[in-house]
């Protein structure tokens, strides 16, 4: 008999023994990494907010209180960064991981989602999520048909999110209610802080007094407006209101007769009603954007701040009627501590930092810097992240963080290693960004845009955060190098649009441009 072979049974035994106890001592302690099948996730699209417009990012106003008390059990990414700047390719971008050029879904009333691209929802559907939509009705970046809609058990589309959030926060209490046994993924949608800025009245002065009382503040004043504006633009043969409605459709308005008299309510619906006949539904919406940022003096810089007040506490209303009501409701039903939250946004706003107002057209830090706040069931105490990330890098992150298969066609990274504590490199060297006419790289230091028909920018953003000293001549090495890694990562992208698509004749010539430029109309 061997005289060692007891010996070696006992530790075996022993080795055997602390292995099971070392395992179930993990499993204690990360135990989301066993069972990532019971944790539900919500999913909250803000549109057009700003990264620093919240308090969490380093804001002073009270814009989003219960966000923030969010945060302080999330992870914050500092350095967020979406790849382009309007609502259609954005979110094509979050629920795909793909950039704005290799989905292909560029343009408003005609690009849709490629064959063989996979969406987030898609996929979770696949591992037995029940899934929930919703969005806004009536709205061509949204449009479940665009691709929004793919995966989804239940879509549900309304105008709350933009007129009433206080509607919405009940319907989506409703619906966790309804699915509290079930295992989620819940994702929604508010227009609230988008143009033209509209918070209720018991928020409209939070911030600031009214400055200027020819800035329509609900609905009804931008309809009376638009009424007012055009009638004297009839008169006076004015060429802006020709040059939206068309010639053809001027002479039948004239006909009609709607803009003889004074303001009335129906009349506006009369107008709105007439464009649809017409199948020209959008020129309402390009009416409504030209008159009311033509009622606003920028000259003033009163007036400037004013409307940045009420863009905040439009974000307010939001996060009281909605975002607190729900996390409530999460805990209510015993539900917060088995749900993955997401906050994050398709693009930010310009307020005068380079002259312009609102999104689409450019690639500055305040229309590409959102915020990203992921709360995990496992974190308990909140903590910021400085490294670079994207809104390509939630898919990836969020299946990362329930265990799940990454799909190949993913391009952005998972950032599950950082949140987790248990990896230290930053995932990205650079972010990137792109538009029709104008592209961009970014680094820890350095922004770089190009834009097609005009010379080049660069910002040292660590010493000029607002980009406002152009150093594209002066630091020609480090333009040309950034250039170079712009070029290199553009050309490798693979692009996925698998047929060019056209628009529809009712888009005339003169919206397809302002939608290729801008992403609206």
């Amino acid at each position: 008999m061997n005289r060692y072979k007891p010996f070696q049974f006992t530790a075996i035994l022993i080795l055997v023994l602390f292995s099971v106890n070392s395992f179930a001592r993990a499993a204690t302690q990360d135990d989301h990494l066993f069972r990532y099948k019971d944790y539900n996730i919500v999913l909250v699209y803000i549109d057009t907010l700003r990264a620093d417009h919240l308090g969490c990012y380093g804001y002073s106003r009270n814009t989003l209180p219960n966000i923030d008390k969010l945060a302080s059990e999330a992870i914050i990414f500092t350095n967020n960064f979406t790849p382009v700047t309007y609502t259609l390719a954005s979110f094509m971008s979050i629920i795909t991981s793909l950039y704005p050029k290799s989905h292909g879904v560029l343009e408003a009333y005609k690009d849709k989602i490629p064959s063989g691209v996979k969406t987030l929802p898609q996929i979770l559907r696949f591992y037995g999520y029940k899934t929930a939509w919703f969005g806004p009705n009536h709205d061509a970046h949204l449009d479940p048909r665009v691709g929004f809609g793919l995966g989804f058990d239940e879509i549900k589309l309304s105008n709350y999110s933009r007129y009433n959030p206080a509607a919405q926060g009940r319907l989506l209490c409703a619906w966790l209610e309804a699915n509290k046994d079930s295992r989620f993924f819940l994702n929604f949608h508010t227009y609230k802080p988008h143009d033209p800025y509209f918070p209720s009245l018991s928020y409209r002065e939070r911030f600031s007094k009214r400055k200027q009382p020819t800035i329509p503040v609900t609905g009804e004043e931008l309809g009376r407006a638009i009424f007012e504006d055009a009638q004297k633009a009839i008169a006076g043969k004015e060429p802006w209101f020709t040059e939206i409605v068309g010639q053809g459709l001027l002479d039948k308005i004239i006909a009609m007769r709607i803009f003889e008299g004074g303001f009335a309510p129906w009349k506006l619906s009369s107008l709105r009603a007439f464009f649809a006949k017409n199948d020209r539904e959008l020129i309402m919406a390009q009416l409504e954007s030209y008159v009311y940022w033509s009622s606003i003096n920028l000259e003033d810089p009163e007036v400037k701040k004013y409307v940045v007040a009420l863009y905040d506490a439009a974000i307010l209303e939001f996060d009281s009627a909605v975002i607190g009501p729900l996390v409530a409701k999460l805990k209510q039903l015993g539900l917060y501590d088995k749900t993955v939250i997401v906050i994050c946004s398709d693009h930010g706003e310009e307020f005068f930092e380079h002259s312009g107002h609102g999104h689409g057209p450019t690639l500055y830090e305040e229309v590409t810097r959102v915020p990203l706040i992921i709360k995990t069931p496992w974190i308990k105490r909140g903590r910021k992240i400085d490294a670079l990330s994207q809104t390509t890098d939630i898919m990836p992150t969020l299946l990362d963080l329930l265990g799940m298969v990454i799909p190949a066609q993913a391009q952005g990274k998972s950032l599950a290693g950082l949140i987790n504590n248990t990896e230290f490199l930053p995932p990205h060297k650079y972010v990137f960004g792109q538009r029709m006419d104008k592209s961009s790289i970014r680094s820890g230091k350095w922004s770089l845009i190009l834009n097609d028909e005009e010379p080049g920018e660069l910002y040292q953003i660590n010493l000029d955060p607002r980009q406002q000293h152009n150093l594209y001549s002066e630091k020609k090495k480090v333009s040309a190098k950034l250039t170079r890694e712009l070029n290199g990562w553009e050309s490798s992208l693979k692009r996925y649009q698998d047929k060019e698509c056209a628009f529809p004749d009712k888009i005339d010539v003169k919206t397809r441009e302002k939608i290729r430029k801008t992403g609206y109309w």
